[in-house]
């Protein structure tokens, strides 16, 4: 098993719009999300270059089941290739809401896909995964403090995909060990109460997974 250890902060800053609705109604979050260096499944995605990270994520009708597409494009040019959409279909809930062992979690399938290359042709880097997300929000004493462990299934979309052409591999599991915090901060864009300047720690051990060369940095 590889082992991919990352102590590093990453500093988000999120500015989110969020559409309110009665229990049982049908509502949504559209937010925006710089982030200071993208780390991606243990993996430097822009080589230690910004990110932009725009998405919207609905929640339907309170049912525990949502949707959301996300976008992950580099602050700096010569990453065209790693530009990234993530359609995302999840469903979450809460155990022992009010207990120091509370727990949210979340299974989710992600399809990734690559924009600039066609998904149905050999060669595509498009990638499918399943996960289960547990998050623990009352288990440290320090407010907005939370760990969270992932566990990950990532292969490629394509059998013929280019992973294995070229050398690179994504199918297997990993497992992903998250520290987050969040503090608040008074809104800076318009009709926005406030931001969340959100810092991340993360340790990842995979079982051999490595990016294809579409992933990574000028590819």
């Amino acid at each position: 098993m590889k082992r991919v250890i990352l102590m590093t902060t990453v500093c988000v800053l999120v500015a989110t719009g969020l559409a309110k609705a009665e229990a049982g109604e049908l509502s949504g979050t559209v937010d925006v999300t710089y982030q200071s260096k993208y780390i991606w499944r243990g993996f430097d995605v822009y080589d230690d270059k910004s990110a932009i990270q725009p998405s919207v994520n609905l929640d339907l009708f309170g049912t525990g089941f949502g949707i959301s597409a996300t976008a992950h494009r580099a602050n700096s040019s010569g990453h065209e290739l790693g530009e990234r959409w993530d359609y995302y279909v999840h469903y979450s809930g809460k155990l022992f809401e009010d207990e120091l062992y509370a727990t949210m979690w979340r299974m989710g399938y992600v399809y990734y896909n690559f924009p600039e290359f066609s998904s149905h042709q050999r060669g595509s880097p498009d990638l499918e995964e399943l996960h289960w997300i547990l998050s623990f929000p009352n288990a440290l004493p320090v407010k907005g403090l939370v760990p969270t462990y992932i566990l990950v299934k990532l292969w490629p979309s394509n059998s013929s995909s280019i992973q294995h052409q070229l050398g690179g591999q994504t199918s297997g599991f990993a497992h992903i060990f998250m520290l987050d915090y969040g503090l608040p901060i008074p809104g800076i864009l318009p009709d926005t109460d406030e931001q969340i300047l959100r810092f991340h720690t993360e340790l990842v051990f995979n079982d051999g997974i490595h990016p294809p060369p579409a992933l990574n940095a000028n590819a």
